[in-house]
């Protein structure tokens, strides 16, 4: 999760340097939002598995995981764009509404 958002960060870095901040941040999300999904989807499956354990704290730590994970996948799709989105309009002294 910290990972995929540092990676959505370095890349809206470099594209914010030669783009506008909204098309900066489609073009990140276009580019990074695959990979976010994909890698997501296969820790959760891995920690899902966990989950079914008759050991009820590997039982617990893999149903625990897999919801992170969700949110955190969550966090670098909608969140993490939002809060860059609302940065940049202040920097540029843009209102919102």
């Amino acid at each position: 999760a910290v990972d995929d958002t540092i990676h959505t960060l370095g890349y809206y870095s470099r594209l914010s340097a030669t783009l506008a901040p909204g098309d900066a941040i489609r073009d990140t999300l276009e580019r990074t939002a695959p990979a976010h999904i994909l890698t997501s989807l296969v820790l959760v499956a891995g920690f899902v598995v966990c989950g079914f354990s008759t050991l009820m704290p590997v039982s617990r730590l893999g149903f625990i995981s897999s919801i992170a994970i969700i949110l955190a996948l969550i966090g670098d799709l909608v969140i993490i764009p939002a809060i860059i989105a609302k940065s940049s309009n202040k920097k540029q002294n843009i209102p919102t509404t």
